[in-house]
């Protein structure tokens, strides 16, 4: 499977543990991995976060930094 994920870049003001959010969203072609993200890299956001696509060898193959 491949693997979009995103995290934030500083912890939540209403995390109890200071750990930072994460989101991943996983699917089955290389056009659905990157049609996602398109999805969540083009907008512009007040928090920084990091943008990583996984192969389904686990291997990166794509960080943003935003």
């Amino acid at each position: 499977m491949w693997e979009v994920r995103s995290q934030f870049g500083k912890p939540s003001s209403e995390s109890t543990t200071g750990e930072l959010e994460w989101s991943a969203v996983q699917v089955d072609t290389e056009a659905e991995a990157e049609g996602w993200w398109q999805c969540r890299t083009e907008g512009r956001n007040t928090q920084r976060r990091v943008h990583t696509m996984f192969n389904p060898a686990g291997e990166v193959v794509r960080v943003e930094f935003d």
